[in-house]
């Protein structure tokens, strides 16, 4: 979804999936993100109705600081997961599950209680989710009960750690304040509530280099405004609607932050419709699909087109019998999908229509799939760990030189899920390993002639830090961490990589060796591979500013508020002004939906400026380099990608003597252009088709077309069909 994020729709129950990212800054062992993610069909809202704490992030909306655990009304806990799916933990006995916690199947995390009452959940990479009791006096008030208290890095050295803030001793939800996050360098990011009519509700996310995200709610507590941290632009702002607390449209920051966004000038947006059920049953995208790129030559994308703002993809579902899902779009792509009772797809046909063979899956009591056959009839087959981890995969039965095999990939894992050996299809075959999906698989054993790796725990990353890594030939590198490398302690960063002696062609030895040190926030701030040395600084949000390479020279790079790159300068560049950045640096340029729209070098010490243009889906449509007085031609260089937004429709490209080609392109790219100036070319002056491509109803290519000079009886060229026996070869796959 252009400038929003994505969406999705689950194909079993129907629930409209929205995520979108208001931040991510990278930090050693935790990194802050903030992702954000609406569910249709959650109850999670300011009144609490799912039985957890109320949602203070607006109505079916949840993000990953919003996990939290409750208890329900079997006896167990419910963990809610930051994109807010719910997962059940039963009390048990059994000696399987030694922490007294029983997952859900196909959830490999375990839940255990500590001696203070709080909830670990440690993923099966050592990372812990710790929360408050979901009730009793654990909790330092019932407003908190259930929410998180720590996320816990792999190494435990490194952490968030969460802070609920109140305006009143009695410490009610109502007069909750902000939930500080707060890692242990120091690094805070905020969220700051108010109180409205529906609860306190996030107003304003603050991140740790004082930049913020902004958010706005309707009279139901549904959030209906994101007003994203700036780039060059100084508003990007996103748009919900709903029809009562049920997500109904988005507007991307393109139509948001344009003056005229009620005609639609620029940008889209998306409009969402259920059936009686609250299940998804159409998604409609309209947008500025064709318009007129400022390029100069005063001519619309595609001329025969529909122009302004207009409908140019509708997708459909439909549910039967509670197992059976349809799908189809405008652009004439039609798909079906079985389901079990569990909500698995077990069987669907890929995008096509009718007469399109089926994939069928096979799953076990895990959750996880087994085996999977495609539309050919070809069979894989998938093994597992007691973790989950896959361990084993098996290809359709393939011819060899040396006989038909089932080609094998085999992986072993350790208890903690770390990866410590891999064996490819030339080494299980040649060692009688290769597995035919019956039975159990052979496992992959470190050893000479595979690639393997060692592990070693220790009591702050009881999951291990990598020590060692054997290629296949048996060459060794060792890994090392020390403290004074990591700003004073060991918070499990590479500091060290030593490879075996090497004897060289002269007969001399040398031992491949690289250090690596960090600043307290985990980023690295010097690289040492023997001949010389890189160093690196930061901004204030974790990104590189410089960099110093062996020689000495210093590179320089600027960031808009959010991330996006503003520009770069070499150490020539930067000398030329003695400041960052200087008129020599090259220079970024975004749209609100953080579209590149322009590209400023200097080459030969002039500026030259390559511009870029994008349709209302967010799809480059044009690119145009700036003049080159170099050049034979004497203009600059303009290249179009033209899209089906016909619906179903026909599109058509026209050679430079007017033959017309029509094609079938199902809503895809389908044709470059190419803009020749009257001043080189005066008998086909303007746009010029150069290639063209039609595509199925599954989206294989069945033909194209290009442009061959010469040909014709005016010599200007004409678009002739390429050779389609390879391409018919690859659609039937």
């Amino acid at each position: 979804m252009p400038g929003i994020g994505s969406a999705g729709v689950n194909v079993a129950n129907g629930n409209l999936i929205l995520r979108s990212r208001d931040m991510v800054i990278a930090h050693k062992g935790v990194p802050f993100v903030f992702d954000r993610t609406y569910n249709s069909q959650s109850r999670h809202d300011a009144a609490g109705s799912d039985g957890s704490q109320p949602s203070v992030f607006g109505n079916g909306w949840t993000n990953n600081y919003d996990a939290h655990i409750a208890s329900n009304d079997l006896g167990g806990i419910s963990v809610y997961s930051g994109d807010g799916a719910r997962y059940d933990f039963t009390p048990t006995t059994s000696p399987n599950y030694p922490t007294g916690w029983m997952p859900p199947a196909g959830v490999f995390d375990q839940l255990s209680v500590n001696t203070d009452g709080t909830y670990d959940l440690t993923d099966t990479g050592g990372k812990i989710l710790r929360f408050y009791p979901p009730s009793g006096s654990g909790c330092p008030s019932t407003s908190v009960c259930g929410r998180l208290q720590f996320e816990i890095g792999r190494n435990h050295y490194t952490s968030l750690r969460f802070t609920y803030s109140f305006s009143s001793p009695s410490y009610s939800l109502a007069s909750m304040t902000q939930i500080s996050v707060e890692a242990e360098d120091g690094e805070v990011v905020q969220l700051n509530l108010a109180p409205t009519a529906n609860g306190p509700l996030l107003m304003q996310l603050v991140w740790p280099g004082g930049q913020s995200v902004t958010y706005g709610y309707d009279s139901l507590g549904n959030l209906n405004a994101a007003d994203e941290v700036d780039n060059n632009n100084a508003w990007i702002p996103q748009s919900y609607g709903y029809s009562g607390t049920q997500l109904s449209y988005v507007t991307d920051p393109r139509f948001s932050s344009n003056p005229t966004h009620q005609a639609c000038a620029e940008g889209g947006y998306e409009q969402f419709n259920y059936d009686s059920s609250n299940r998804i049953s159409a998604i409609q995208a309209f947008g500025v699909v064709n318009f007129q790129p400022s390029d100069g030559t005063g001519t619309f994308l595609q001329p025969s087109a529909a122009q302004g703002c207009v409908q140019y993809l509708q997708m459909n579902w439909g549910f039967s019998g509670g197992t059976n899902t349809s799908f189809s779009d405008s652009d004439g792509h039609v798909s079906s999908f079985v389901n079990d009772a569990l909500g698995r797809v077990t069987s669907a046909t890929p995008l096509g229509g009718a007469g399109t063979a089926a994939i069928s899956a096979t799953w076990n009591a895990n959750n996880e799939v087994t085996a999977e056959t495609d539309v050919n009839g070809q069979t894989s087959h998938f093994a597992y760990d007691s973790n989950g981890n896959r361990t084993a995969i098996s290809e359709p039965t393939t011819p060899t030189s040396t006989g038909a095999i089932n080609p094998t990939y085999l992986q072993s894992f350790d208890s903690n899920s770390n990866l410590i050996a891999s064996c490819d299809p030339n080494w299980n075959a040649a060692h009688g390993q290769s597995w035919s999906g019956s039975g159990l698989p052979a496992s992959c054993a470190p050893q000479s002639g595979v690639p393997y790796a060692t592990w070693a725990s220790t009591s702050y990353e009881p999951y291990g830090e990598l020590t060692a890594v054997y290629t296949a030939r048996g060459y060794r590198r060792v890994v090392s961490y020390n403290s004074y490398n990591q700003s004073g302690g060991d918070f499990g960063l590479p500091t060290g990589i030593v490879g075996d002696p090497i004897t060289q062609a002269d007969s001399s030895v040398i031992t491949p060796t690289e250090s690596f040190t960090y600043d307290a926030h985990g980023n690295q701030t010097a690289y040492n591979f023997g001949p010389g040395a890189w160093y690196f600084t930061y901004d204030s949000t974790n990104r590189i500013l410089t960099t110093r390479d062996p020689d000495g020279f210093l590179a320089y790079t600027n960031w808009f508020d959010n991330g996006d790159l503003e520009s770069t300068e070499s150490s020539y560049q930067y000398a030329l002004e003695r400041k960052s950045p200087g008129s020599g640096a090259v220079q970024y340029r975004y749209d609100p939906d953080r579209n590149a729209t322009s590209a400023t070098h200097h080459y030969g010490g002039i500026a030259g400026t390559s511009a870029y243009w994008y349709d209302g889906a967010s799809r480059l449509v044009e690119a145009a380099q700036p003049l080159d007085k170099n050049d034979q031609v004497q203009a600059p260089f303009m290249a179009r990608y033209l899209y089906d937004n016909s619906q179903g429709g026909a599109v058509s490209i026209v050679s430079p003597t007017n033959n017309v080609q029509r094609l079938a392109a199902h809503g895809n790219f389908y044709a470059t252009q190419f803009y020749l100036p009257s001043s080189a070319f005066p008998q086909s002056a303007g746009w010029q088709f150069f290639s063209g491509y039609a595509s199925d109803g599954a989206d294989r290519p069945v033909a194209n077309y290009t442009l061959q000079p010469g040909r014709g009886s005016s010599g200007l060229g004409e678009l002739r069909r390429g050779p389609t026996e390879a391409v018919l070869q690859v659609s039937a796959c």
